[in-house]
């Protein structure tokens, strides 16, 4: 599918790693789809004769707050865990750098001896608290240069002892150079000792792989930049509830098949607002399996119609649609969202430093609630009566059921949220793998096993040919949505690979613009003024032909 991110940075052992992740998101996704509506249509029915739990937005907030709860527990403890092994870590394995916490590079050499390793070994503290002055200094350079003169003296003039190397600590940092400047410039943060050396060479040595950041600094739910993160989330959350306050509304109206049958125009929806909010392209097969999965659509619709009671059909199937709308602008919004604070400001120097999914789906699912909990009290609580309206959607208001009522009904009710738990985490984890658009790929996936668990315990079948053909369509152009987009996304891939050159090109391409230099300039000669000039020429010539 489209790893976007691995295959904007040509890693190719991410694009390794990523496939197996995806698989199993895309496994979890679809299986816990399947379970959903299946347990919350017998939470609203009831099992063999027993009296269900009517109320599809208490349903919801109970679902939704379970889920939020958990999650913010999950990263409450997990914050304090980190405190707790930063606190009892090492203290020889990080420095204190200009408010940074760095983490320092010793690599030890085997085949010395141990004399020379316990001889290196006890200076480190001092070399770490000297070094990390220097730093925030920026005199690394003359003064690593007289601490080698005034070893020498001690040793007799002789050069470091074996093993000294070793004491040599090179903070490192995982920001590239444009990525600092883009944090300098855009939201003022300050760089860190050292980088601005980066593109001069000189100074600190800093790389991508080495920098873990400070631990504590690490975004948590109660953080900083709280407000920052609701801001974010706030669309997605807000939507989200309305999604499936929507969705269970829509699924005690009607039986479970065509309820997820309808479900499937999402695909629609998701593909319009991918290419209005991200700008994503389709090409003429996609729009046709669009099409073709809209008529389906309709025959199922013209089917549900029919079968229900007269002057309660086309409220059901309104609302049922209503559902995939929303769900086509979660899904794009969710990518947005994603991509904003797990990726782009989830850096060591972006302003929600290592946030991570959970946190995420626990922002989002608080704002879900808070959104239903307003019509829960309108709709199920008797607020409507309250405000001089008649029209309520159900005999009995929640808080009177609650009263009267065994409390294993709203256990029953609650406990759908462990799915919804699952289901949330793997959603957000799984969109930032891919985009928006392949996202809607693997959801039209799960009208498959959500259409075979509602005909394995359906009471009747429908064979009539409405049914049948809208069924069919359905399907069959949402495999054949999925194969096109996995078809487009692999040439994508391949293309794009192709018209970029190998990292072993890349190192070829310096190693001649430094040997050509070189050559040119006369090295170990008097070189003139003219030697310099060609010189620059012919390492400027190269270095258009290397990648940037």
């Amino acid at each position: 599918m489209l790893f976007r991110h691995a295959k904007q940075n040509r890693d190719r052992d991410a694009l390794r790693y990523e496939g197996p992740k995806l698989v199993v998101a895309v496994v979890v996704f679809l299986g816990v789809s399947a379970v959903i509506p299946l347990y919350n249509k017998v939470v609203f029915d009831g099992v063999a004769g027993d009296k269900g739990f009517p109320y599809p937005l208490t349903t919801t907030l109970l679902q939704l707050g379970f889920t939020a709860v958990a999650l913010t527990v999950g990263d409450a403890l997990r914050r304090a865990w980190r405190v707790a092994a930063v606190k009892y870590a090492d203290a020889y394995a990080y420095a204190e750098v200009g408010g940074l916490r760095l983490r320092r590079d010793n690599a030890v050499d085997a085949s010395e001896s141990d004399a020379s390793v316990s001889s290196a070994q006890s200076e480190p503290l001092t070399t770490l608290d000297e070094s990390a002055r220097l730093i925030g200094d920026g005199l690394a350079e003359d003064a690593h240069a007289s601490r080698r003169g005034a070893q020498r003296e001690q040793r007799g003039g002789d050069l470091e002892a074996p093993g000294a190397q070793r004491t040599r600590h090179h903070y490192q940092e995982r920001v590239r150079p444009q990525e600092v400047q883009e944090a300098r410039g855009s939201r003022g943060v300050a760089c860190p000792p050292g980088t601005e050396s980066i593109e001069s060479g000189r100074g600190v040595s800093w790389s991508e792989e080495s920098y873990i950041g400070d631990p504590l600094d690490q975004s948590w739910i109660f953080g900083p930049e709280l407000w920052y993160k609701f801001r974010i989330t706030m669309p997605i959350g807000t939507l989200f509830g309305a999604k499936y306050a929507v969705t269970n509304v829509g699924l005690k109206l009607m039986p479970l098949a065509p309820h997820l049958l309808l479900q499937a125009t999402d695909l629609m929806f998701t593909v319009l607002f991918a290419h209005m909010i991200n700008r994503e392209r389709l090409n003429r097969l996609e729009l046709t399996a669009c099409v073709g999965s809209t008529l389906g659509t309709v025959l199922v619709a013209y089917r549900t119609n029919q079968i229900l009671p007269p002057g309660t059909g086309l409220y059901a199937i309104t609302v049922n649609l209503v559902s995939p709308i929303l769900l086509g602008l979660c899904v794009t919004l969710l990518r947005k969202a994603s991509h904003h604070l797990l990726v782009r400001e989830a850096g060591p120097f972006g302003r929600v430093p290592g946030m991570n999914p959970v946190e995420l789906t626990a922002i989002k699912l608080w704002w879900s609630c808070f959104v239903i909990f307003p019509f829960v009290i309108l709709f199920e609580d008797g607020g409507l009566e309250h405000l001089g309206v008649n029209t309520s959607t159900v005999s009995v208001p929640v808080s009177e059921f609650a009263r009267n009522e065994s409390p294993a009904l709203w256990c029953a009710a609650l406990g759908g949220g462990i799915f919804i738990l699952v289901f949330q985490v793997n959603m957000t984890w799984m969109s930032t793998m891919a985009t928006a658009v392949t996202v809607g790929v693997i959801g039209s996936l799960k009208i498959f096993p959500q259409w075979i668990v509602a005909v394995l315990f359906a009471r009747s079948l429908d064979l009539s040919w409405a049914n049948l053909s809208g069924a069919t369509m359905l399907l069959g152009f949402s495999l054949l949505w999925t194969y096109s987009r996995y078809d487009s996304a692999m040439t994508d891939s391949r293309l794009r690979y192709k018209s970029k050159p190998t990292k072993r090109r890349s190192e070829s391409i310096r190693r001649q613009i430094i040997k050509k230099g070189r050559a040119t300039s006369g090295y170990g000669s008097t070189g003139g003024s003219s030697s310099s000039s060609s010189a620059n020429e012919a390492t400027a010539t190269l270095a258009r032909q290397a990648p940037s």
